[in-house]
């Protein structure tokens, strides 16, 4: 009775991610169907990062951010947003007597790389819970990935690689 539980419960898991990926998909192609930029009312973006930062400080932490993330193509630019918000979300909720976080934003080439770490202190292991999955999930349906690890002083750090353009063939 016990495992049947358990499969209910990566069964809704699961649901959660596709209707992310879902609406996600939707807003690509509402955007592609209108020709126009999306409205900035219409979907989530880094362009947003001040209220989520906001969030954050009242939470009472300091945010430190490290370069900028400049022009997004749409899907990315929502998977970075939602990444972030679920980022200091889980500072707020999880990290042990957190200070400060630092956010950075960077390009390699064609990725776009979102860090986020924070100072916590006696960090565990980084569990896959449901927030950290989606997460994964979102990178991945675009070509990115995801990597949460503990830092050496005991704080959580995520570090998001995404795609800003397709390799020329």
């Amino acid at each position: 009775m016990f495992a049947g539980y358990w499969l209910l419960g990566e069964v809704v898991l699961a649901a959660l991610i596709a209707a992310a990926l879902i609406a996600t998909v939707l807003v690509v192609l509402l955007k592609f169907r209108s020709r126009s930029a999306l409205r900035p009312e219409s979907a989530p973006g880094l362009w947003q990062r001040d209220e989520l930062f906001e969030y954050a400080r009242s939470a009472g932490l300091h945010i430190r951010e490290h370069g900028r993330p400049g022009e997004l193509p749409p899907p990315v630019d929502i998977t970075a947003y939602r990444i972030l918000q679920e980022s200091l979300t889980n500072v707020i909720e999880h990290a042990v007597q957190p200070s400060v976080v630092d956010v950075r934003f960077d390009r390699h080439g064609r990725m776009f790389e979102l860090v986020v770490r924070d100072d916590g202190k006696g960090a565990s292991t980084a569990r896959m819970g449901d927030g950290l999955r989606a997460m994964d999930a979102q990178a991945t349906a675009l070509g990115g990935r995801v990597d949460v690890q503990t830092t050496s002083a005991g704080g959580y750090q995520v570090r998001a690689l995404l795609p800003v353009s397709r390799p020329k063939v």
